[in-house]
């Protein structure tokens, strides 16, 4: 809710940069429902009862929070720095 607020308020603002950059950000936690129905009753993770739902919950939301920064600055992170030119004497 906060990543979308976070949007919200940079569109009324007219920063449409941010804006798409908070919203990419809020659509994992908004899926998280939805992929943690999905996971839980797989049989590895149902036959190990509330531990297993509770590992597929809080796994399901980390990834949410941490993987759209690495793909919104993938460029960054694997950029490699050009070296600069030594002057001459």
């Amino acid at each position: 809710m906060l990543t979308t607020a976070i949007a919200l308020d940079c569109v009324r603002h007219g920063n449409m940069a941010q804006h798409r950059r908070w919203m990419i950000r809020s659509y994992p936690f908004a899926m998280v429902f939805t992929g943690t129905r999905m996971i839980i009753p797989l049989p590895p993770v149902s036959r190990l009862g509330v531990v297993g739902v509770e590992t597929v919950v809080w796994t399901v939301i980390a990834l949410a929070a941490i993987l759209p920064n690495v793909l919104l600055d993938w460029r960054a992170i694997v950029a490699h720095p050009v070296p600069k030119a030594e002057a001459a004497d």
